[in-house]
């Protein structure tokens, strides 16, 4: 994997990799199950034990428009930049949560 200079947001304690490097430039379009495997990727790459996300909460979250996928014809469908843009966002509230709970039980 190549690792490219993008604008999208670095994870603190990431190496070089953002959020983007997850998601091939290649593919232009995400099914909710597809984006499922690649968050689940991004959290295991990230947190020490993290519980995988099971696809059905993608599929509810397509199905109300919470993936960015609102304006979206066919709502089971996310384009790169909306899957991109939804895991940047949800993995960044993990990994706060996470460092939180970290400092909570060292309190």
């Amino acid at each position: 994997m190549t690792t490219e200079t993008t604008t999208a947001p670095q994870v603190e304690g990431w190496t070089d990799l953002t959020v983007e490097d997850y998601f091939p430039a290649d593919k232009p379009i995400y099914s909710p199950y597809g984006l499922c495997k690649v968050v689940n990727r991004v959290l295991g790459d990230v947190l020490d034990d993290p519980k995988p996300l099971p696809p059905q909460m993608f599929y509810t979250y397509a199905g109300k428009g919470m993936l960015g996928n609102k304006g979206n014809a066919d709502r089971k469908v996310l384009t790169r930049g909306q899957a991109v843009a939804w895991t940047d966002n949800y993995v960044t509230k993990r990994v706060a949560k996470a460092k939180e709970a970290v400092e909570d039980a060292e309190a």
